[in-house]
């Protein structure tokens, strides 16, 4: 992805959610006290030069999460999804968090 060309991956986690994309952004727009959306707008209010790369099991897009805002952004993975297709496992989101070199 040529948007994170001049990032490096700074941590990795996965957590067992059902959560969308949609209710993800959601969250982040009404202030939602759900613990992981919390530490994720901490970290980018915190960081203007880090950005969280979200991937939920089987689905072919990816919701980035940036900006001392947050500014979300559903985009295409669907290349992401083929790379992870036997290693995730149902019911978990991937988050990714890069931060500028």
């Amino acid at each position: 992805m040529s948007l994170l060309k001049d990032y490096k991956i700074n941590r990795t986690f996965k957590l067992k959610s059902e959560l969308t994309y949609e209710q993800i952004m959601h969250c982040i727009d009404t202030k939602n006290t759900n613990r992981l959306i919390q530490g994720i707008v901490s970290t980018c209010k915190a960081n203007k030069d880090v950005i969280f790369v979200v991937y939920r099991y089987n689905t072919n897009s990816i919701l980035l999460i940036f900006g001392d805002k947050p500014t979300t952004l559903i985009t295409e993975g669907e290349r992401l999804q083929k790379i992870l297709e036997r290693t995730t496992d149902y019911g978990y989101i991937y988050c990714w968090c890069y931060q500028k070199k």
